[in-house]
């Protein structure tokens, strides 16, 4: 099967132009056609949208359990991906501002527990948090539908992600505000832009998850 190849080798930029144009809208910089003036109120799943396919395909295409083989032919990348993983998320190179900002996280979840009285009593997320644990409580959450949020109009966005493989397993989770997550979105995107992701089929998307 042929690869879209147009995909990967100006998707950071496409990706930051939807997220200007999100912002263009959201400021109401820009006139919208008669009809679509609601979608200002539909911005947290135009910003879910592209963060399913932004952090959960570039996650997976690198991992060394790809039938495609890409962590091999682009191992530097993959070394990019293991450094940052390796790192504290707070001051890393997807969130390089020392302050935690909105971000949250709470671990102990279980499966029948009220999602959303768990987010709200999560803590201010400690500058030891490793980006590995974010970012896997990210993808996994995004990649399975693990999502809620918070507030009307929606204010924070809550992920979690099962803690490990087990039926039983508890849930961890991760609550950040809709803005930082915007935030985060652009970060993410400047470090995938300077790291060499492979194109991607079509038929990859049926396998991200």
């Amino acid at each position: 099967m042929s690869a879209y190849k147009d995909y990967i080798r100006d998707y950071p930029t496409r990706c930051l132009a939807l997220l200007d144009a999100l912002d263009a809208i959201e400021s109401q910089r820009v006139q919208l056609p008669k009809g679509l003036a609601n979608i200002r109120k539909h911005n947290v799943t135009y910003i879910l949208s592209l963060a399913s396919t932004g952090i959960v395909v570039p996650w997976e295409r690198l991992q060394k359990r790809h039938r495609s083989g890409d962590s091999v032919q682009f191992s530097e990348s993959v070394c990019k991906l293991e450094r940052l993983k390796g790192s504290c998320f707070i001051g890393s190179e997807v969130w390089p501002e020392q302050a935690t900002g909105s971000w949250k996280f709470r671990k102990g979840l279980k499966k029948d527990s009220d999602v959303d009285g768990w987010a709200l009593s999560a803590a201010s997320m400690t500058k030891a948090k490793t980006s590995s644990c974010v970012l896997r409580v990210l993808r996994n959450a995004l990649a399975h539908g693990n999502i809620s949020v918070l507030g009307d109009p929606i204010d924070q966005i809550v992920f979690y992600s099962k803690e490990h493989d087990a039926d039983d397993a508890d849930y961890q989770l991760v609550v950040v505000s809709v803005s930082d997550f915007v935030k985060f979105l652009r970060y993410w995107i400047e470090f995938i832009s300077v790291i060499e992701i492979p194109s991607m089929t079509f038929s990859d998307l049926d396998n991200a998850a």
